[in-house]
């Protein structure tokens, strides 16, 4: 991928360059992103999850470069499910299903294992407390549960039954007679992309934690089809072509990491 390989090239470049102090460097964050619903689709995907970060850290008179490998895992905050009846408690509408019992909007049902890179630059001095950062991910999906899964139309959240069209007879009592099913269904995601600025926070020596904000994209591969009572779906989604969702996200991230100091390969100079 393009951005991977720029940041590969970044990363070997600052390596070349650098004349500082080496250390390896490992964390853990948690995160949480809300798609932007103004310039984004209908603005309902919510995803969260972790990731574990583990690279180099090159120091310099001024600031620190962090250049890590990331593994994250991401699931699905909101998902959509059909409703028998509904209520109003005069604040709030609740939705019940078939058996009476009230439906919850969260439930995990797209989870996905995301691999990629990440380099993050720290500003000033490496003894301060506080310290401004700026950071760029790029991830792509190693494997998710939720392949052929059903995807609410134009909003791409994760949902329990296909939706289905049917035909209403004129004549009154008739029974209402299912035409087809549709669905968008969830292919994979092969970008994740981040940027993100926040503030490193010294809590004692080699252990920071990291809070940030900023922008997230994704592009989601969905197959859209239509289906008969009876048909495999997934038989007639085998020969379609994926179509790609943009989604643009704010995220906030927090996190700790962890500096291991690196003995210097090179030869002091007398």
């Amino acid at each position: 991928m393009k951005q991977l390989l720029l940041l590969l090239t970044f990363t070997s470049s600052f390596i070349a360059l650098s004349q500082e102090k080496l250390q390896l460097v490992t964390g853990i964050s948690g995160f949480f992103e809300k798609e932007l619903g103004m310039i984004s689709n209908e603005g309902s995907q919510v995803y969260g999850g972790g990731g574990l970060h583990f690279g180099l850290r090159f120091i310099q008179d001024k600031g620190m470069l962090d250049a890590t490998l990331v593994y994250q895992f991401s699931t699905n905050v909101f998902y959509y499910a059909d409703a028998d009846s509904v209520s109003f408690d005069g604040k709030y509408y609740h939705d019940y299903d078939s058996n009476g019992k009230e439906i919850s909007s969260y439930k995990s049902l797209l989870r996905s294992h995301f691999i990629g890179a990440s380099i993050k630059y720290i500003f000033r001095e490496s003894d301060k407390t506080t310290r401004p950062f700026i950071k760029i991910d790029v991830l792509t999906e190693l494997g998710s549960n939720f392949r052929d899964g059903y995807l609410l139309q134009d909003e791409y959240i994760p949902k329990l039954e296909p939706s289905a069209t049917y035909f209403y007879s004129p004549i009154p009592g008739g029974e209402p007679k299912l035409l087809y099913y549709y669905s968008d269904l969830y292919y994979s995601t092969p970008l994740v992309s981040n940027l993100t600025a926040g503030i490193d926070i010294r809590l004692m020596q080699n252990l920071n934690l990291n809070i940030g904000v900023g922008y997230g994209f994704r592009i989601m591969k969905v197959k859209s089809v239509r289906w008969n009572e009876g048909e495999d779906y997934r038989e007639k989604a085998k020969n379609l072509p994926t179509k790609s969702v943009y989604s643009h996200m704010f995220d906030f991230e927090l996190g700790v990491s962890y500096a291991i100091p690196m003995k210097s390969g090179r030869k002091s100079k007398e």
